[in-house]
């Protein structure tokens, strides 16, 4: 008898113990893993391997629509609140959903979409931006090694934006935006009109080129078939409204 419990306690034992420590782990995170197998105490039990979101592809065409869009979402808009980063996923939504060619049939090809020069509709996903390489591309391969918790809360807008969001928003409609702060300077000489005086005192209004300086805009947002929405109210501060760093278009 002695001999059976002794038995028991060092089969029974490490089995409890294997059970408590999987029930212990976050659901969401043994959700978001992938099957495997361990042996513990002579028993298969059901294990799951983390999901990697690594790639060593540039195109990133192996990755799920979650995950793309998610990517997305990192690259354009990590620095964004929640409700900015919805807004910009619905762009690639409505685009994927609005039956012109040109912007993609269905999501993965509305984000992956680019021109015939490789331009992509999501600039983050260009080798080059405004002549430079573009370093968030490198990033975009390996996400959750840059930023794990930007990584995060971009799979979660990401989720809800494919499942649905839940709340009342997003109704203008939006399918462009630009960051004007993340835009190049550009100089550029403006006629203006300046009074001088001539040789006999008298005043005379001339033209002259004064150099200026401001930020360049995208060319698709002065066609008309844009009609500008502005920036969208994300939030509040001491009562006060805060504003999208983004400016928001809808194509007519």
């Amino acid at each position: 008898m002695k001999n059976f419990y002794s038995f028991m306690k060092g089969f029974v034992m490490p089995v409890l113990a294997g059970v408590v420590l999987y029930s212990t782990v976050p659901s969401q995170a043994r959700e978001s893993q992938k099957e495997g197998l361990v042996m513990l105490a002579g028993q298969q039990i059901s294990q799951q391997e983390p999901i990697q979101y690594r790639t060593e592809d540039a195109s990133l065409s192996d990755d799920s629509e979650t995950i793309l869009l998610a990517k997305m979402l990192f690259g354009e808009a990590r620095a964004c609140t929640r409700r900015e980063k919805k807004e910009i996923a619905n762009t690639a939504l409505i685009r994927g959903n609005d039956d012109k060619g040109y912007n993609g049939i269905g999501l993965r090809d509305a984000v992956l979409k680019a021109d015939k020069k490789g331009i992509h509709q999501y600039s983050c996903f260009n080798e080059k931006n405004f002549g430079k390489e573009n370093l968030v591309l490198r990033e975009l391969m390996n996400p959750e090694d840059y930023d794990a918790g930007k990584w995060r809360e971009c799979l979660g807008v990401s989720e809800e934006a494919i499942n649905g969001f839940s709340d009342d928003i997003l109704k203008n409609g939006a399918t462009h935006y630009y960051n004007p702060d993340a835009m190049p300077l550009v100089t550029k000489k403006v006629p203006v009109k300046v009074a001088v005086k001539t040789k006999d005192g008298k005043k005379k209004i001339v033209t002259k080129f004064k150099e200026m300086r401001y930020r360049a805009t995208p060319s698709w947002a002065h066609s008309r078939k844009m009609k500008c929405l502005g920036r969208v109210e994300v939030g509040k501060v001491n009562g006060k409204p805060v504003y999208s760093k983004h400016v928001f278009y809808r194509e007519k």
